[in-house]
């Protein structure tokens, strides 16, 4: 969560300072990658199954780091116009994903530790991405912060695959 909620921190500073444009300007070239995220919002529900979850993960978090390379290559507002439609889908599509696989894993006797720590992982990182972001922007300007956030969905496609998956009997 804390990887994709920075996107939206890091674009407004990205808009302002790598193209010189105020962030309601660049609201119009939003609205296709609006449109593509609520398409993934539909449909993926409609294919995740819960065996292959950690795959799909892996999946929608390389896409979302590709997009946020993507964004950081954008020289102006012509090119950044098709720049968020990677990121955002794959954002998006992350929440259903990431909530249903904790669905997946965390039933039993020990739902309530895994919940627990699962949301406590989920605020440690969205405060601490929110936090490298910000350090990055700061040091380097707002692509660095966009190379930082696609660093954490390379590192989250990676680390997908070993979330457990649910026991035959549970799926």
């Amino acid at each position: 969560y804390g990887a994709r909620t920075a996107v939206a921190g890091v674009y407004g500073p990205f808009s302002q300072l790598t193209l010189d444009q105020p962030l309601l300007a660049t609201a119009p070239y939003l609205v296709p990658a609006g449109i593509l995220a609520l398409v993934s919002l539909w449909s993926v529900p409609r294919w995740s199954r819960p065996g292959r979850r950690p795959l799909e993960l892996s999946l929608v978090f390389a896409l979302a780091a590709g997009g946020s390379v993507l964004v950081t290559y954008a020289a102006g507002p012509v090119m950044s116009a098709p720049a968020p439609l990677p990121p955002l889908p794959g954002c998006t599509a992350c929440a259903p994903l990431l909530a249903a696989t904790v669905l997946d894993v965390g039933t039993g006797e020990n739902s309530g530790l895994i919940f627990g720590s699962l949301l406590t992982i989920e605020g440690i990182g969205t405060v601490a991405m929110r936090a490298l972001a910000a350090f990055a922007i700061d040091l380097r300007g707002p692509r660095a912060g966009f190379i930082a956030i696609a660093a954490m969905f390379i590192a989250l496609a990676l680390l997908s695959p070993m979330v457990p998956k649910p026991h035959e009997d549970e799926a």
